[in-house]
């Protein structure tokens, strides 16, 4: 069992809520690139070398894919998030091999998260109606915090409860 210390697992946290939301953010302010994921989250834990070879892996993983009008896709970021906080400390390999289902995972949570947003939206749109643009504005916020939850909890699931939360 690999033992991330408390910042390591604010920091990845916070990492993997930030390149969600801003990956579904207008404008992006950080390019969707895994290899740059993972270059953050070797410098994150020290080993800023293995996140540029993990990130690079995942990228050509990447290559060729594509969500066209909506439709889900690894989350490829996240995945080079977990797999290169596992390779640093556990190797590359099995840092690939812990990555993999996480990132897959994102697409089940990036299914759940757009239903919810179009509840959201929906209550929204009612406010507008009735003319309360302050509640229809202030509800709107949830629809960014749900995407960054959307990769931010499989990676504080990953990093605190470890490889056999990863298989369950």
């Amino acid at each position: 069992m690999v033992n991330f210390t408390i910042l390591q697992v604010v920091l990845l946290t916070l990492l993997a809520f930030i390149k969600h939301v801003d990956y579904y953010g207008i404008p992006m302010i950080f390019v969707n690139y895994a290899v740059f994921w993972g270059l953050i989250t070797g410098v994150v834990m020290g080993d800023w070398q293995t996140g540029l070879v993990i990130g690079g892996t995942i990228q050509l993983m990447q290559l060729g894919v594509a969500g066209f009008g909506g439709s889900s896709i690894p989350d490829y970021g996240t995945m080079a998030i977990i797999a290169t906080a596992y390779g640093v400390t556990l190797g590359s390999d099995t840092g690939l091999a812990i990555g993999l289902p996480v990132g897959m995972l994102g697409i089940q949570l990036d299914v759940i998260v757009k239903i919810l947003n179009g509840f959201v939206v929906e209550k929204s749109q009612k406010f507008c109606d009735e003319g309360k643009f302050k509640q229809m504005n202030a509800i709107l916020w949830v629809c960014p915090v749900l995407f960054g939850l959307c990769a931010a909890l499989p990676v504080f699931v990953s990093v605190t409860l470890g490889q056999s939360a990863v298989n369950w």
